[in-house]
């Protein structure tokens, strides 16, 4: 075997690993133009930005009102929209990971998503006019000799969905600070924590706090910390100029009889204002101080 034999040999690994490394190259290069290419045509009939909407949110919407929705932006931007809810919670987060463009989800879903994705809050909900923050309550049977968080100690305590911040988030704070420990159910909704309640199957339930308000036969025994109202969000790396129409959009739909008609069904929404990541950070902080993680 001469030297040139041995060389050529020696020589294969290099070959094989600058092939690769252009390849990769390639390969970059075109999931890159790919990613330009659908930015270029997103909002366009064929590629219509994806709005989602949580399970919990849209619970009372129709299809006409999601349909509403989608021909009031596209009227308003000049862009398509497909308007849709979402079964679960983990769908909706996940499909930020290339599908989804636009949210309103619950505040806890957002910051997940958030810390996966790094989409960007632009509008925080607004209700009954002017309120942009709400709170979470401690409920049990008025009937019951439960007067405060201590008397919960190895109770059975029915939260809502472990994706909810004032039903499972804030009030295991409360317990938490208490040193309180309960015999958790999570019944998945506001709604069935309450009626767990009510048929006598748990001891205490955590829900929001208008959810219980009038309510003669339960006890308010705790209120949460002031939580802030959910914000619409979009993927961060979304082109300026869409983003603004889209917030533009959505304000203006909040400005309209019918607009408003649609929002009162998403959770009573009455309006929408500017607002940013920043403005959820000290949730997150509760998050942590609750002993979770996002």
């Amino acid at each position: 075997m001469n030297g040139d034999t041995v060389n050529r040999k020696n020589n294969w690994p290099i070959i094989i690993l600058s092939l690769l490394a252009v390849i990769c190259l390639l390969f970059a290069g075109y999931i890159a133009w790919n990613k330009e290419q659908r930015e270029n045509r997103l909002g366009e009939e064929g590629s219509p930005l994806i709005f989602l909407i949580s399970r919990e949110h849209g619970k009372n919407l129709s299809d006409k009102d999601l349909r509403f929705i989608s021909d009031f932006l596209k009227n308003e931007t000049g862009m398509y929209f497909t308007v849709h809810t979402t079964p679960s919670s983990l769908q909706a987060i996940e499909s930020f990971s290339s599908e989804a463009d636009i949210g309103l989800l619950n505040l806890f879903e957002y910051l997940l998503t958030r810390h996966a994705y790094g989409v960007e809050a632009v509008l925080q909900v607004i209700r009954r006019g002017t309120e942009s923050e709400y709170s979470g309550v401690i409920v049990t049977k008025a009937d019951q000799k439960i007067n405060s968080i201590k008397d919960l100690e190895g109770k059975r305590f029915a939260f809502g969905d472990p994706f909810s911040t004032s039903g499972f988030v804030y009030p295991a704070k409360l317990l938490k600070d208490k040193g309180v420990s309960v015999s958790k159910v999570f019944s998945g909704s506001h709604t069935e924590a309450l009626s767990l309640l009510k048929e006598g199957k748990v001891d205490a339930a955590a829900v929001f706090a208008d959810a219980v308000k009038n309510d003669s036969s339960l006890r308010v025994i705790a209120f949460t910390d002031s939580i802030p109202n959910e914000p619409i969000f979009l993927r961060a790396d979304m082109r300026a100029e869409k983003r603004d129409k889209i917030i533009s959009g959505l304000r203006r739909l909040a400005s309209t009889p019918e607009g408003i008609s649609v929002l009162s069904r998403i959770a009573d929404i009455s309006g929408f204002k500017i607002i940013e990541n920043k403005n959820y950070d000290d949730v997150i902080e509760v998050i942590h101080d609750a002993g979770m993680t996002i």
